[in-house]
């Protein structure tokens, strides 16, 4: 639990994670305007999605990925910008929320990679 929401994670975080998820979610389904087992897996996929761009965006996200090691952190890039992608294209019904949903995954990986990899560890004074 700590790597989705970080060892202290402020409510607020956590409320605006599950609207952006649910947002995220419900446009995907709205959109789509079916009942098919690929429209409800998009639309799960839309809400992990929203909640986890949220979540990375978060000191406590962070700090928890940043104590993983960096094989860890890169699998997480490495997943997020070709499997998820692809299952994203492959199950959506939708050019918009296929594009909808990878664009907000790529800021969701972006924020990861800036906030977790990218920093150099801190020297002690």
């Amino acid at each position: 639990m700590n790597l989705l929401v970080g060892p202290s994670p402020r409510k607020a975080d956590i409320v605006l994670a599950i609207m952006l998820g649910l947002l995220l979610a419900t446009l995907s389904w709205i959109i789509q305007d079916s009942m098919t087992w690929q429209a409800i897996i998009t639309a799960l996929l839309g809400l992990d999605i929203g909640a986890g761009l949220i979540s990375n965006a978060t000191s406590s996200t962070n700090q928890a990925w940043r104590e993983q090691s960096k094989q860890r952190q890169w699998l997480f890039v490495v997943f997020h910008v070709t499997v998820y992608p692809v299952a994203v294209v492959f199950l959506s019904q939708s050019t918009i929320v296929s594009l909808m949903l990878v664009g907000f995954l790529l800021i969701k990986t972006g924020l990861f990679y800036s906030r977790v990899i990218l920093p150099e560890p801190r020297q002690g004074n």
